[in-house]
């Protein structure tokens, strides 16, 4: 196959960028879309041509009005063609929010038609309230955290941060 042939007609594959953080009590952030069952991290997909952390940034503030530097990977999901679209799962590290971040969270007016709220999860809470793949997720995030096996963002080659 002639390698411009694929680059004329690529694949279709859908990329969600999600964020995971932390109150300072060391509960995740998590958010209830109205959408589908159970809590997941806030995100969304990367529109086509926007950078996955520029993403990810975006759907945590339209999400939760939070406003964070994201450039550190803590997990990649591939997810086969199901209910949505082929796509790659990218979980950014949000950190640890200060305690004045966490009192400034609120689900901005645009995003209330599609999400029942946000709330704060003790880690050891997560298998009860999030679908399989979300819990799986988020505890593969949440080791590599503690692990401190974060990938760093590359854009081009360089750094981002």
């Amino acid at each position: 196959m002639n390698p411009t042939d694929i680059l004329s007609h690529p694949p279709v594959r859908r990329l969600g960028c999600q964020v995971i953080a932390f109150n300072p009590a060391g509960e995740v952030l998590v958010v209830d879309p109205e959408y589908k069952s159970g809590l997941t991290l806030p995100g969304g997909s990367a529109l086509q041509g926007e950078a996955p952390n520029e993403a990810a940034a975006r759907h945590l503030a339209l999400e939760t009005g939070l406003v964070l530097d994201l450039w550190q990977i803590l997990a990649v999901d591939y997810v086969p063609e199901g209910v949505y679209p082929e796509g790659i799962n990218l979980v950014f590290n949000g950190g640890m929010l200060t305690d004045r971040q966490v009192e400034r969270i609120a689900v901005p007016p645009i995003a209330k038609s599609r999400l029942h709220g946000f709330r704060f999860v003790p880690m050891t809470e997560v298998s009860t309230c999030t679908e399989p793949y979300q819990r799986r997720r988020i505890r593969q995030a949440y080791n590599a955290l503690n692990m401190a096996k974060a990938l760093p963002l590359l854009l081009r080659g360089e750094l981002v941060c």
